[in-house]
């Protein structure tokens, strides 16, 4: 009895440590985990869709499915194109059941991955740089201050592509090559083949992307496996080609004031970039992405706020042989890029734009965080 007594009070493997002389043995330490080991990934291979019937209409399940396919693809479009879909990938404790604000918003104890998507609520007037709709608050909503719109986070989408295999097929064409799609993280463009589609990816026709100071600085290392610092735009930027191989409108916006080190609200200011290299970097990046789309691209932009424009790039606005002014909206110059196509060398380019959330015609689209604005 007295051996199982000590069994049971978990006794004896003590005693024959003691008695034998062998040291407690502590367990081996364990490696942090990288935010990477954790990113999502898409099945390989992937399981194909099952094919549809030749004439799936004749097959009615649903009335909407008896419509000639010119039809509804038209149905589609006025229901699904045209729109701005913020899309991200972030790596945060943070969650929220209502997109744009903090009502029902939760931390969790420990960070994983999270996908963020709606539509955007930026006012039509409004540029990107003033894009509040990833942001939370405070206030408990940005949403006050684009009148006439409502938050959204795309059920009608949803619901349109998980109701049938048909209507997914019909439907995701339309999604991804007829919207304006909106990154505001590094993740989904740099691993784009592990979160996205190949098929899909390459629909996409139009982009906005941010390359925020976080991204860049506050967790390129932690959360993306990159270099932080000046280098990390390079990085980030050169990806675009590869990441969206389809597209024909990119506007990037580079946010903050370009100062060095990593985003911290309500302290002192931090040094600043260096302008020259800055620009080199910057300019040298955007080069480098016309060049990869190899003249596909309609329409290109590199946009930056106001204050970092006229200290980088007020050089290169100078001697800028075209140069463009829309009051109240923005200022750009033209820079050239030599894009070789096959055998031909053909004459493309950006526009690199000086944008201010003060100088957007739409009303109170600038609200009173302008000390936090240079930290978005």
């Amino acid at each position: 009895m007295g051996f199982i007594r000590q069994v049971l009070r978990g006794k004896l493997p003590s005693r024959r440590r003691q008695r034998n002389n062998e040291p407690e043995q502590s367990p081996p330490p364990t490696a942090p985990i990288h935010a990477l080991d954790t990113l999502p990934s898409l099945p390989i291979p992937r399981r194909p869709l099952t094919p549809t019937p030749p004439h799936p209409q004749q097959q009615p399940p649903s009335p909407f499915f008896r419509l000639p396919p010119e039809l509804r693809q038209q149905i589609y479009r006025l229901v699904l194109s045209t729109r701005e879909i913020h899309l991200d990938m972030r790596y945060t404790a943070a969650e929220t059941t209502t997109p744009h604000s903090t009502r029902g918003a939760y931390l969790e104890p420990s960070r994983r991955w999270r996908w963020r998507a709606s539509t955007c609520h930026r006012h039509p007037d409004a540029q990107p740089l003033s894009d509040r709709c990833g942001w939370g608050g405070p206030p408990l909503t940005a949403c006050h201050l684009f009148p006439g719109t409502t938050c959204s986070v795309g059920r009608e989408v949803l619901g349109l592509l998980l109701a049938c295999r048909l209507a997914y097929r019909e439907v995701v064409e339309v999604l991804y090559g007829e919207n304006t799609f909106h990154v505001g993280t590094g993740a989904v463009v740099l691993y784009t083949d592990r979160l996205l589609p190949r098929e899909r990816a390459r629909a996409v026709r139009r982009l906005v992307y941010r390359v925020t100071e976080e991204s860049v600085w506050g967790y390129a290392e932690e959360h993306l496996g990159i270099a932080p610092g000046l280098e990390a735009y390079g990085v980030l930027l050169g990806r675009v080609p590869r990441a969206f191989p389809g597209l024909v409108e990119l506007v990037v916006v580079v946010q903050g004031a370009l100062e060095m080190g990593r985003v911290h609200w309500g302290r002192g200011r931090r040094d600043l970039l260096e302008a020259g290299a800055t620009r080199h970097c910057l300019l040298g990046a955007m080069d480098a992405v016309v060049r990869g789309f190899g003249g596909r691209l309609g329409e290109c932009v590199l946009a930056m706020r106001h204050t970092a424009f006229d200290r980088i790039m007020e050089a290169e606005r100078v001697s800028a042989e075209k140069f463009e002014s829309r009051a109240g909206k923005w200022v750009q110059f033209w820079r050239p890029v030599t894009v070789a196509c096959g055998d031909e060398m053909l004459e493309a380019g950006y526009w690199v734009r000086r944008a201010s959330p003060e100088e957007n015609a739409g009303p109170q689209l600038y609200y009173d965080l302008g000390a936090l604005s240079s930290s978005t």
